[in-house]
């Protein structure tokens, strides 16, 4: 048999891709005998015949137009979910208050968001102290300073989940492959 490769990255599903591919190109290329295997994230094609300049470029169309059908809704999904990681390392690399970075882990937040409630019954005599990225102190001097530190921090999050959002829609509204490929998380 003479090998065809089609390299493309394909999506991996819960279905089994080989039959459905199978059928796809079967359909195309009446009365050619091959066999198709799938190596990671390539489909190889055996076919007992080389092909044609005009059958490799009908296999190709097939392949294409079988991945933007069947793959599409799984891939955006995927692409989703790689927005998300990224808007939470993004948020988890901190935010900016006075010039200082301070952080956002989940567990900064937790702090942050107790010293917030509890405001009205710290003692600010000298500032209150919290911790910094760079491990240093930043004094927080009164209720007015922690509600603008609060602000400042829900703002960023705000901010990064606003841009996570807005990519995620341009996703919602890719209908191809080639369209969500074309949508770039750049922040």
């Amino acid at each position: 048999m003479t090998e065809y490769d089609y390299v493309r990255t394909l999506v991996s599903g819960e279905y089994d891709i080989n039959q459905k591919i199978h059928s796809a190109v079967k359909t195309a290329l009446p009365g050619k005998s091959f066999t198709v295997e799938m190596l990671a994230t390539n489909a190889r094609f055996y076919f007992d015949i080389a092909l044609s300049g005009a059958d490799k470029t009908i296999l190709d169309d097939t392949v294409q137009a079988y991945i933007d059908v069947d793959f599409v809704d799984e891939y955006r999904e995927q692409r989703k979910t790689l927005t998300d990681i990224k808007t939470s390392a993004l948020i988890e690399d901190g935010f900016t208050y006075d010039s200082v970075l301070f952080s956002q882990s989940a567990f900064a937040q937790h702090n942050w968001l107790g010293l917030f409630v509890k405001k009205a019954d710290i003692n600010y005599t000298g500032g209150k102290k919290v911790s910094t990225m760079d491990g240093s102190q930043y004094s927080i001097p009164d209720q007015t300073e922690m509600t603008n530190f609060w602000n400042a921090g829900q703002d960023a999050k705000e901010a990064h989940y606003d841009s996570g959002r807005a990519i995620k829609l341009q996703l919602n509204a890719a209908t191809t492959i080639a369209a969500i490929d074309a949508i770039v998380d750049n922040r």
